[in-house]
């Protein structure tokens, strides 16, 4: 039986202190149970818009993907430029209902967020001059005539078999190997890359 004795008293005391503070303080030896409050890390399905897009943006192409997008761009104008085969030619024309050489090329452009001129001379002055021999779908081959640009079209693809070109004539909409051609060969004059990236 403890007696009521003040240095009893205070002995009790000062042990249930001591017992009621191990495992939070860290004496002793004893360590903390409970972990610190780290964030977990954010998963794409947790990720908001925000984060989402940033992320995007800091995805780094290596040099042979970026080539493959590019590749796959050029060949998607292509393809959306060969949808208009058959619309009709209509001077100073800028939409399906009937296009000029310049206006098709720069509706086509717009589709994909290249904002070139109006006027054929003009989109000649844009982009990067690149050798006809070189020129890639997608880029821009013009035809001179008394020394000035007079028609644009946009290249298909570049073979052995010829370089071959989509462009609004006076038959419409039409493919057109140029090599082949006595009208278009001896007017070809030069070649640009808009589209870049490569």
């Amino acid at each position: 039986m403890i007696q009521n004795n003040p240095k009893t008293i205070i002995l009790v005391v000062f042990l249930g202190l001591l017992m009621s503070n191990c495992g939070t303080t860290g004496q002793f030896g004893i360590t903390r149970t409970n972990k610190p409050n780290v964030p977990k890390k954010r998963t794409a399905e947790s990720q908001t818009p925000q984060e989402k897009e940033v992320a995007f943006e800091q995805q780094i192409q290596t040099p042979e993907e970026d080539l493959i997008s590019y590749s796959n761009l050029r060949n998607s104008m292509v393809d959306y430029a060969k949808q208009y085969i058959g619309t009709k030619y209509k001077s100073g024309g800028i939409d399906p209902k009937g296009f000029d050489c310049s206006g098709f090329t720069q509706y086509v452009m717009k589709k994909f967020d290249y904002d070139i001129s109006r006027v054929s001379g003009s989109q000649e002055k844009e982009g990067k001059k690149v050798k006809i021999k070189h020129a890639k779908a997608g880029d821009l081959v013009f035809f001179r005539k008394s020394g000035r640009v007079f028609h644009v079209a946009l290249v298909v693809d570049n073979q052995k078999d010829g370089l071959k070109v989509i462009h609004s004539t006076n038959r419409g909409v039409v493919v057109d190997n140029i090599t082949k051609s006595s009208y278009w060969k001896p007017k070809l004059s030069s070649a640009v890359d808009v589209i870049g990236g490569e």
